[in-house]
């Protein structure tokens, strides 16, 4: 048994774009030639306590691509129709793949934040989701904040649409933020608690700490999520949210809305990533273990495949699906 209950052997991926190639019989949502992609979330069962409460997100049975059923990394792969998105036109595959999980993590963080336009924001962490969180940011009409370790991303940071810019090496990010005025909410992207911590120094009275990756995060019940120690200043009026991947509005599985393709095509917003040939094996990969990754990697492996669905069960067998 794997991570999150993964059965071996299973088909790993779940940032996924493709073109639909088949669909079930009692599907009416997507036809073949779709262009689609799939994300972080699989599909629920739509009948649980929390799923007729809209908090889909929750839901007693929920499956997740690439561990409760196969993922991406194939020429075909199946997907419940309920977790399929539409891609634009305006986005290649590549680009819109990286939407199905990170985008959606940071757009969702972002939509739901207690900040409106004209507001600080900050991102920590200008990698494979802060990259994003910060373009997202600055179409929203924040006034932007990347924080990073060095000076290295500096320029891609600004270029992404940073107004700002904060060395966490050289000193305390907490009162830097405080220098600008605070920051009304701040994504952390960095999966070390410790360096989150600090960011709640740099937030406004009733400002936010939204964390979308965390050290140690468990699962200690059905729905119950915790990350490592994070320190809250005494009688500091601040609130800190962990965010589930691929959350949406209301709990719909958020990269099933399609806002966010859709919005990163109209407001050319685009993931820097860079394309593999098709299953080029563990070299593809091995830039990404000694933290030498700079593009987040899309692989190219086929057209997509849909499978029936039963109408006869509560829970859809996968009904459609693309592959990357």
């Amino acid at each position: 048994m794997g991570l999150f209950g993964t059965k071996l052997p299973r088909v790993p991926g779940h940032e996924i774009a493709g073109v639909v190639d088949a669909v079930g019989d009692a599907v009416t949502l997507w036809k073949v030639g779709d262009k689609v992609g799939v994300g972080w979330s699989g599909g629920v069962d739509f009948t649980c306590e929390y799923c007729r409460r809209g908090d889909f997100v929750n839901c007693d049975s929920r499956t997740i691509t690439g561990t409760s059923f196969d993922g991406g990394y194939a020429e075909y792969m199946v997907a419940p129709e309920d977790a399929v998105a539409r891609i634009p036109e305006g986005l290649t595959f590549a680009e819109a793949s990286p939407l199905m999980c990170a985008g959606i993590t940071a757009f969702n963080a972002l939509r739901h934040a207690k900040a409106g336009p004209g507001d600080l924001v900050a991102v920590q962490g200008v990698g494979g989701v802060g990259h994003l969180a910060v373009q997202f940011a600055n179409k929203m009409g924040f006034r932007t904040v990347a924080i990073n370790r060095g000076r290295a991303k500096e320029e891609l940071a600004r270029q992404l649409g940073a107004d700002e810019y904060i060395d966490s090496n050289e000193g305390s990010v907490g009162e830097s933020l405080k220098k600008m005025g605070g920051a009304s909410a701040i994504l952390g992207t960095v999966d070390r608690a410790e360096m989150q911590s600090e960011l709640i120094n740099g937030i406004r009275p009733n400002g936010q700490v939204i964390v979308l990756e965390g050290q140690n995060v468990q699962r200690r019940g059905p729905r119950q999520r915790g990350h490592a120690e994070l320190r809250r200043p005494a009688r500091h009026p601040a609130g800190v949210r962990d965010v589930p991947a691929g959350e949406g509005r209301g709990g719909l599985p958020a990269h099933a809305e399609g806002q966010h393709p859709r919005g990163a095509s109209d407001r050319g917003l685009t993931p820097w990533s860079e394309s593999a040939p098709t299953f080029p094996g563990v070299g593809a990969f091995s830039h990404v273990r000694p933290a030498a990754a700079r593009r987040r990697r899309a692989v190219s492996a086929g057209r997509a495949r849909t499978a029936r669905r039963d109408p006869g069960r509560n829970r859809p067998p996968p009904a459609s699906s693309a592959s990357a």
